[in-house]
């Protein structure tokens, strides 16, 4: 889920976006909760195109060590990461809008227990992610 607001649009087509992301999922017998917040810049062409590129802090916490640690232990449950990325949304028709985009995850810090659901060693390493989906306005 997530969550974009239009804080300005300039007359020649240039938008300014405050983003807040909420995600939950399942990976590698695990389970997820993410956040993310962060600042989006969009530059339309024609009403029928938009770029948009975004940065963005995303936090994840693995659910299933959290639940067992210890509160010495919880923030070992976390990983951190810097997450550049650049969207394509095509208007369909208010309110719908189609969107492709691709980011890459840069990780910034992470504790030991995170690293180790996640199948990794000492390091975590950077990560490109592609998706597409479907955009409700409101």
């Amino acid at each position: 889920l997530g969550v974009e607001y239009l804080g300005y649009m300039h007359k020649n087509g240039i938008s300014h976006y405050g983003i807040v992301d909420l995600g939950a999922g399942f990976s590698e017998g695990t389970s997820y909760f993410d956040f993310g917040i962060g600042y989006q810049i969009g530059l339309k062409l024609k009403q029928v195109m938009e770029f948009q590129v975004f940065a963005k802090y995303v936090g994840d916490l693995d659910l299933q060590n959290y639940a067992v640690a210890t509160d010495e232990q919880k923030k070992q449950c976390m990983g951190h990461y810097i997450d550049p990325g650049l969207r394509i949304v095509f208007n369909c028709g208010y309110p719908f809008q189609l969107f492709v985009q691709g980011d890459y995850a840069i990780p910034v810090a992470s504790g030991d227990y995170y690293r180790t659901a996640k199948g990794h060693g000492e390091s975590m390493a950077s990560q490109y992610n592609i998706g597409a989906g479907i955009k409700i306005n409101f």
